[in-house]
């Protein structure tokens, strides 16, 4: 585990804004991954950003989904 690489405060804020910007477009009725693309197109992220932000956005809509539907409290 010591090649364990923490993320700085800067770098952090810049993927939450990607995840964030992802998400306005997915709820502006766009399809995730067309709005994980357009973000990202309008910023300058490394590839390794973009997964981030693929899996932080999946995550956050299946654990949305999850409460909407009664299985989680």
């Amino acid at each position: 585990m010591s090649d364990l690489k923490h993320i700085s405060p800067e770098n952090k804020e810049r993927l939450v804004q990607l995840v964030n910007k992802t998400a306005s477009y997915v709820n502006g009725g766009m399809e995730p991954t067309d709005a994980l693309v357009k973000a990202a197109g309008e910023g300058d992220y490394p590839s390794d950003y973009v997964l981030r932000a693929a899996e932080a956005y999946n995550g956050a809509a299946h654990l949305a989904y999850f409460k909407s539907a009664g299985l989680l409290s």
